[in-house]
């Protein structure tokens, strides 16, 4: 039986087992998909410039309402440009405004949305005050990230209606230290709200996020903290406020306590860590292999001493040129090089081995984030990552390590940040 001799209810069923991008893919080879695929296209959409998220809401609220039921996932993914930013990136006031109200109806009218990100959320409140009021009053949403804090994002907080599983906080985009005009920040109040709902908790850049000692108030019962390998808190004031089963976060050579880093009963759940290399660059002499590893060994320690951890992710950020704007000093950068990458691939296994408790490994190399923050105009301007996976077998009486296909790993990842994993019972007896 051919795919194409299926009716319109086996096909629409078939297309929910894939995503969006692969619908529209997907109905783009054969007339018989168009259709089917049209509808599954629209459930999970990720914009990267404010013109590309205006003509989405404009399509959706007046050229296919119909659709707007099927609409699960918005991400609007880009930043704003504002005056007394650079001259090429000045935009006309107006027209922000005009698209934040394109984008309220959007966000009226999609009932059953699930995940929503809004970067620069204060700067999109500020043009359009109904924004805040919307959001606040979704009760059916269960991931939310906001970027850019400010006081109206923490008096949406403030009054949020639904129980989201995941939120991702942020403070201003890295292009925000052009502007001087709106320098907002967290606006704390007595009895700040708390959600309990909430198990994983994203934070990125330190600037007017409220503090640790708040945040792990307001997130009682998060088990999945990624902290940013740009966040500037020290790590180990951050163990000592959450708990969390999963972490995230950057590990500095500068911390003088590294080696206790996960040391005490807040770090006892602890099976999971993405670890991401911070201040290995000097301007003038790159730092070889034997610094790096070198820097690394309280690190080894600090896992050795928790005897918990089961799977590691050593995730670097490669520097990479923005057009003809070298925004960070690649040059000096630690992992920029061929040679760098190929020397840590090499290495690392070995390095993991001396860690008792590892069961799995992992090496990424991502573009830096500098370098996909994205100009307001530009489509997506995404970079090459580069994933690799290790299992570690401790059977016998050396530890043996085989490559892991990138998808079984990353499903593994998955799994050790799912609710399903108890973090209390061996992995081998648990199904991912």
């Amino acid at each position: 039986m051919s795919i194409q001799s299926l009716n319109e209810d086996t096909l629409d069923t078939v297309f929910t087992y894939i995503s969006s991008k692969d619908a529209r893919r997907l109905g783009a080879t054969a007339r018989v998909f168009y259709a089917t695929a049209k509808r599954h296209a629209v459930k999970d959409v990720t914009t990267h410039s404010f013109r590309q998220a205006v003509k989405f809401c404009n399509y959706m609220t007046r050229h296919s309402p119909e659709l707007l039921p099927r609409l699960r996932s918005f991400r609007m993914e880009c930043f704003l440009a504002i005056t007394r930013r650079p001259a090429y990136l000045v935009q006309e006031e107006e027209e922000y405004k005009d698209g934040a109200a394109r984008i309220v109806d959007l966000l009226q009218k999609a009932r059953n949305l699930r995940v929503l990100a809004l970067h620069e959320a204060e700067l999109l409140m500020i043009y359009e005050p109904r924004i805040a009021t919307i959001v606040s009053s979704m009760r059916s949403l269960l991931e939310l990230e906001l970027e850019d804090i400010g006081p109206r994002v923490s008096g949406t907080l403030r009054c949020l209606q639904s129980t989201p599983d995941k939120v991702a906080l942020a403070g201003a985009s890295h292009w925000a230290s052009f502007a001087s005009t709106l320098r907002t920040r967290w606006i704390p109040k007595p009895n700040p709200p708390t959600f309990p709902s909430v198990r994983a908790l994203s934070l990125r850049g330190d600037r007017h996020l409220p503090r640790l000692s708040e945040l792990a108030h307001m997130f009682p019962n998060v088990v999945v903290l990624d902290m940013g390998h740009e966040l500037k808190t020290e790590l180990p004031l951050a163990m000592k406020c959450f708990h969390p089963v999963a972490f995230t976060g950057p590990v500095r050579p500068s911390y003088p306590t590294l080696k206790d880093l996960f040391a005490g009963e807040r770090a006892r759940r602890l099976r999971y860590v993405v670890a991401e290399p911070a201040d290995l660059e000097w301007p003038q002499n790159r730092p070889g292999l034997t610094t790096f590893l070198g820097l690394w060994l309280p690190f080894q320690t600090a896992l050795n001493r928790q005897r918990g951890v089961v799977c590691l992710k050593v995730r670097f950020f490669v520097p990479r040129p923005y057009g003809n704007i070298h925004l960070v000093e690649h040059q000096a950068s630690f992992g920029s090089s061929e040679e760098d990458q190929n020397n840590v691939l090499a290495t690392l296994p070995q390095w993991a081995t001396k860690v008792v408790s590892l069961r799995y490994l992992s090496l990424e190399f991502r573009p830096s984030l500098i370098q996909q923050v994205k100009h307001p105009l530009s489509e997506e301007n995404d970079g090459a990552t580069k994933l690799y996976w290790w299992e570690i077998d401790r059977a016998g009486k050396e530890p043996v390590v085989t490559p892991l296909p990138a998808s079984r790993g990353e499903q593994l990842a998955d799994f050790l940040c799912s609710p399903r994993y108890d973090w209390q019972v061996d992995l081998d007896s648990q199904s991912f």
